[in-house]
């Protein structure tokens, strides 16, 4: 991570590095997306199971406890669904919430990856799901990549579990107009990959 005027996450990040060995800091130059730190997280994972969020308080500690204690029950994708029954997030963006509602629906129709949340970036993966994907995002569609690519690889058991989700407003957050490209391309992408597959 590369140190942002105001924001001392670096520092934090560091002492407690420091203080446990098991943790591993990436230190990182310049604003290179936040699809390309996921990746270099995964490249630089060594357990058995890797686990991603956004780490900006939006996720309450208990429910990464929770998704953790479904991985270890066999699972390949645990999805920490924000949406189950229809939840409505307070304070998400009702033109946001469209689009991601209409986006996860078009991703469970077209390829029948089971839940309703596949664009949560809350979500833990084990190690031979994602090792060998040829990921490409560097910036927020990562989070709806990821998922599919490891989902759609072939034989991985997917559960979802309702988390809880604060909204946390951000300066360079997720934007319908300027993320929504990638976003589906990500979709179209695939779906050529399938057609492709098919001759």
């Amino acid at each position: 991570m590369d140190a942002i005027p105001g924001d001392d996450t670096r520092e934090v990040a560091g002492r407690i590095a420091l203080a446990h060995q098991e943790v591993r800091l990436i230190i990182r130059k310049g604003r290179q997306g936040v699809g390309t730190a996921v990746r270099a997280g995964i490249g630089a994972a060594s357990g058995e199971a890797i686990l991603i969020l956004m780490g900006d308080a939006a996720e309450r500690g208990t429910d990464v406890v929770t998704v953790a204690r479904k991985m270890q029950e066999g699972y390949d994708i645990v999805v920490g669904n924000r949406f189950v029954k229809n939840h409505r997030i307070a304070g998400y963006p009702a033109l946001k919430h469209c689009a991601n509602r209409l986006c996860n629906l078009a991703v469970r129709l077209l390829f029948g990856i089971p839940t309703s949340d596949v664009t949560n970036a809350f979500k833990a993966y084990s190690s031979k799901a994602v090792r060998r994907l040829d990921l490409k995002s560097s910036g927020y569609s990562i989070f709806l990549e990821l998922p599919m690519k490891a989902y759609l690889s072939g034989g991985q058991q997917l559960v979802e579990v309702p988390v809880s989700h604060t909204v946390i407003p951000k300066r360079h957050g997720l934007r319908i107009l300027r993320d929504g490209i990638p976003y589906f391309a990500v979709v179209v992408g695939l779906i050529l990959c399938r057609e492709r597959s098919k001759r």
